[in-house]
Protein backbone atom coordinates (compact mmCIF):
# COMPACT_ATOMS: atom_id res chain seq x y z
CA UNK A 1 0.00 0.00 0.00
CA UNK A 2 1.34 3.40 -0.92
CA UNK A 3 2.08 5.63 2.06
CA UNK A 4 1.83 2.85 4.65
CA UNK A 5 4.74 2.97 7.10
CA UNK A 6 5.25 -0.55 8.44
CA UNK A 7 7.98 0.60 10.81
CA UNK A 8 5.47 2.35 13.11
CA UNK A 9 4.77 0.34 16.22
CA UNK A 10 1.75 0.68 18.48
CA UNK A 11 1.97 -0.20 22.15
CA UNK A 12 -0.50 -2.76 23.45
CA UNK A 13 -2.23 -0.19 25.70
CA UNK A 14 -2.64 2.16 22.71
CA UNK A 15 -4.23 -0.63 20.68
CA UNK A 16 -6.46 -1.59 23.62
CA UNK A 17 -7.56 2.07 24.02
CA UNK A 18 -8.29 2.31 20.30
CA UNK A 19 -10.17 -0.99 20.32
CA UNK A 20 -12.34 0.19 23.23
CA UNK A 21 -13.05 3.56 21.58
CA UNK A 22 -13.86 1.94 18.24
CA UNK A 23 -16.20 -0.58 19.91
CA UNK A 24 -18.09 2.25 21.68
CA UNK A 25 -18.44 4.25 18.44
CA UNK A 26 -19.56 1.15 16.56
CA UNK A 27 -22.15 0.38 19.26
CA UNK A 28 -23.52 3.93 18.94
CA UNK A 29 -23.69 3.64 15.15
CA UNK A 30 -25.63 0.39 15.50
CA UNK A 31 -28.13 2.05 17.88
CA UNK A 32 -28.77 4.99 15.55
CA UNK A 33 -28.49 3.18 12.19
CA UNK A 34 -32.23 2.95 11.51
CA UNK A 35 -32.79 6.62 12.29
CA UNK A 36 -29.64 7.70 10.46
CA UNK A 37 -30.66 5.78 7.33
CA UNK A 38 -34.09 7.49 7.30
CA UNK A 39 -32.43 10.90 6.96
CA UNK A 40 -30.87 12.54 3.96
CA UNK A 41 -27.69 14.14 5.31
CA UNK A 42 -26.04 16.66 3.02
CA UNK A 43 -22.61 16.27 4.56
CA UNK A 44 -21.24 13.45 6.64
CA UNK A 45 -18.13 14.52 8.48
CA UNK A 46 -15.38 12.31 9.76
CA UNK A 47 -14.80 11.52 13.40
CA UNK A 48 -12.69 14.61 14.01
CA UNK A 49 -15.32 17.34 14.41
CA UNK A 50 -14.93 19.08 17.74
CA UNK A 51 -17.07 21.88 19.21
CA UNK A 52 -15.10 24.71 17.60
CA UNK A 53 -15.32 23.08 14.17
CA UNK A 54 -19.08 22.54 14.58
CA UNK A 55 -19.57 26.20 15.58
CA UNK A 56 -17.57 27.34 12.55
CA UNK A 57 -19.53 25.02 10.24
CA UNK A 58 -22.87 26.34 11.55
CA UNK A 59 -21.88 30.03 11.44
CA UNK A 60 -23.16 30.73 7.92
CA UNK A 61 -26.17 28.40 8.17
CA UNK A 62 -29.76 29.45 8.96
CA UNK A 63 -31.26 28.96 12.44
CA UNK A 64 -32.47 25.38 12.93
CA UNK A 65 -29.51 23.82 11.13
CA UNK A 66 -27.87 21.14 13.23
CA UNK A 67 -24.94 18.75 13.25
CA UNK A 68 -25.02 15.40 15.00
CA UNK A 69 -21.44 14.51 15.85
CA UNK A 70 -19.49 12.15 18.04
CA UNK A 71 -18.31 13.53 21.37
CA UNK A 72 -14.57 14.06 21.53
CA UNK A 73 -14.66 13.83 25.35
CA UNK A 74 -17.19 11.10 26.11
CA UNK A 75 -16.56 8.05 23.98
CA UNK A 76 -19.69 6.48 22.50
CA UNK A 77 -21.84 9.58 22.99
CA UNK A 78 -23.39 11.86 20.42
CA UNK A 79 -23.53 15.65 20.58
CA UNK A 80 -26.18 17.73 18.86
CA UNK A 81 -24.85 21.13 17.82
CA UNK A 82 -27.64 23.45 16.69
CA UNK A 83 -27.73 26.96 15.22
CA UNK A 84 -30.26 28.98 17.21
CA UNK A 85 -31.82 32.34 16.50
CA UNK A 86 -30.01 35.20 18.17
CA UNK A 87 -31.82 36.31 21.32
CA UNK A 88 -34.25 39.16 20.78
CA UNK A 89 -33.49 42.28 22.71
CA UNK A 90 -36.38 43.33 24.89
CA UNK A 91 -36.86 46.52 26.80
CA UNK A 92 -38.05 46.06 30.34
CA UNK A 93 -39.42 48.75 32.60
CA UNK A 94 -40.03 52.32 31.53
CA UNK A 95 -37.65 54.98 30.43
CA UNK A 96 -36.63 57.42 33.15
CA UNK A 97 -38.76 60.54 33.07
CA UNK A 98 -37.37 64.05 32.92
CA UNK A 99 -37.13 65.78 36.29
CA UNK A 100 -40.08 68.03 37.08
CA UNK A 101 -39.50 71.56 38.19
CA UNK A 102 -41.94 73.13 40.61
CA UNK A 103 -42.31 76.87 40.93
CA UNK A 104 -41.25 78.21 44.37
Amino acid sequence: MAGLDLSVRVARHQFTDFQHTFAMVLAMLRRIAALWNMQDPCIVSGFDMDRATAIAALAAEPPGTFICRFSMNQIGCLVLSCKARPPQRTVTGSAPSAPHSHPP
